[in-house]
């Protein structure tokens, strides 16, 4: 009875994610789609830009080139849905995994914890390289606990090469390797000079050290075989700067700014609580305890890496409601008979397999992602417009289009024969030709600052202009949110007033309004007269 238990929690947590990931859409997915192809088509490496207009021809590094090259094979072969599958595997695993460095069986108990760790960062999983990151994390830290008794620093060049191609995340793994490093060399230090600090583990050697500052090395070495070299290093690091972007893409922003997806933020109290008692008892080390303390900040400051902390709970969550259900059993199994046990057994089963049911309803396995018109409108695509542009514009020549930057990698792959103004490839490192600000903060200079921002724009040499309409795009207040925020704070929040560009372009005569719907505008520029 366990084990059919256990196959259908299994079952259930992979439905949560496979439901969740098929529910959900990346605006950057189209571009990713199309630098794979255009390693195919074009018969060589695309080292140069060539669907912007503000960028064209300038070299850029992606630092996700290995995953597009991956995921355009798999799309172009098979579809859409087996990428689905291949990232709810890699989730699943991951939340296995860091179980399984502290205990050699997973229960139903655990099964449990991790289907609700994973509802609760439902609103983090999309179908993106980054979801990898978890399951490249999982395995590393594996490695690090496992030292010094295994010599499993051999495992970080291919674990961490791979990493570094598919997502740039592939830095925290050097952060985390340091935070065990220093968090050994704490504990090394307080037993000698202040044993009451000192935590009753096995410590780090002396040579382990080495090994290990060796291997961290030889490591970054190999990430530097890549088609960007040394540049790849450079882009990364980029990320870690307090840019311009973080204040205005939701997933960078502090999981304390609206939306607060407060589901991730309830296991913050009790896991605190928990490493606190364990700190107490001695029964974790130190560079445990910097992991947790750096994965809760990390994930504060930006909702994004809250996934990261919410991993790393499943252990002590599940650690804390074993000790309950060891206390409790006694007391089940004297009110209990073993027939009575067996029906809950059989009550719970059929329960969690109308939640599989439930779940499994919602699944979308789509071949071609584009044709999902109703998922694209729900995550404020605009396929009305795109089919728009399709027919409207020129196949046998590129037309410069100023576009609504979350829409930027949607139109590189749906409307091939547009040049875009940005998409999320240039939101940190790309600075246009005479601008000293990020080719991002310069987009929302146009849109909400310049006053002569359609100037601009119509120097560029842009024939069209679309944009999102001002009331589309904003998260609607829960009740948490309600209680968190003030009314004066939504009223800010949902100012619906038309940009300051799209003020401009109303009051000109020289853009005519070709295209409209509930959430997007198109407007076409005139002949000269």
């Amino acid at each position: 009875m366990n084990k059919i238990l256990r196959l259908i929690l299994y079952a259930f947590c992979f439905s949560i994610i496979l439901s969740t990931l098929s529910n959900h859409f990346d605006f950057d997915f189209g571009w990713h789609l199309q630098f794979g192809k255009d390693a195919e088509t074009i018969g060589a490496f695309p080292y140069a830009d060539t669907h912007t207009y503000t960028f064209f021809g300038q070299n850029w590094v992606n630092h996700e080139w290995g995953n597009d090259l991956l995921v355009w094979q798999i799309y172009q072969n098979f579809g859409y849905w087996p990428l689905l599958i291949f990232a709810s595997i890699a989730i699943l695993t991951a939340f296995i995994i860091v179980q399984k460095i502290f205990t050699p069986k997973i229960t139903s108990l655990h099964l449990i914890t991790t289907a609700c760790l994973l509802v609760s960062i439902r609103h983090i999983m999309v179908m993106r390289p980054a979801m990898y990151s978890l399951l490249f994390f999982a395995i590393l830290w594996w490695t690090l606990e496992k030292l010094p008794n295994k010599k499993t620093y051999y495992w970080w060049p291919p674990l961490i090469w791979t990493w570094s191609m598919m997502h740039g995340s592939w830095i925290f793994a050097f952060i985390v390797i340091g935070i065990y490093f220093i968090g050994n060399a704490i504990n090394t230090i307080a037993k000698k000079y202040w044993p009451q600090a000192a935590l009753p583990y096995h410590t780090w050697e002396n040579n382990t050290y080495f090994h290990v500052a060796l291997w961290m090395a030889i490591t970054a070495a190999a990430v530097v075989i890549n088609p960007y070299g040394l540049n790849i290093f450079k882009e990364v690091a980029t990320y870690l700067d307090p840019a311009y972007f973080k204040n205005r893409v939701t997933e960078w922003i502090p999981s304390y700014a609206y939306p607060i997806f407060w589901q991730s933020l309830v296991w913050v109290a009790p896991a605190a609580i928990l490493i606190f008692t364990g700190w107490r008892q001695k029964i974790i080390s130190w560079p445990q305890i910097l992991l947790f303390v750096a994965l809760f900040a990390s994930g504060w400051q930006y909702k994004r890496n809250m996934m990261f902390f919410v991993l790393i709970c499943q252990p002590i969550i599940s650690a804390g409601l074993a000790w309950i259900a060891t206390t409790a059993a006694p007391l089940i199994a004297n009110k209990f008979s073993t027939n009575s046990r067996r029906i809950i057994h059989i009550i719970f089963i059929l329960i969690v397999s109308v939640l599989i049911f439930q779940t499994g309803k919602t699944i979308r396995l789509d071949r071609d992602i584009w044709q999902n018109k109703a998922l694209l409108s729900a995550y404020d695509s605009p396929p009305g417009a795109i089919e728009f542009l399709k027919k409207e514009l020129p196949i046998d020549k590129k037309t410069k289009i100023f576009n609504e930057f979350v829409w930027g990698g949607y139109l590189i792959w749906e409307v091939p024969q547009a040049l875009i103004f940005l998409d999320g490839r240039g939101t940190v490192t790309w600075k246009l030709p005479g601008q000293n600000i990020t080719a991002f903060e310069f987009y929302h200079d146009l849109v909400y600052n310049k006053p002569n921002g359609l100037d601009w724009i119509e120097n560029s040499g842009a024939e069209y202009i679309i944009l999102q309409r001002s009331n589309v795009g904003f998260y609607p207040p829960d009740a948490i949110n309600r209680i968190m925020f003030s009314k004066d704070d939504f009223k800010k929040q949902f100012d619906i007033k038309p940009s300051l560009l799209e003020e401009q372009i109303k009051a000109s005569h020289s853009w005519q309004l070709v295209y409209s719907d509930h959430m997007s505008l198109i407007w076409k520029r005139l002949p000269a007269r």
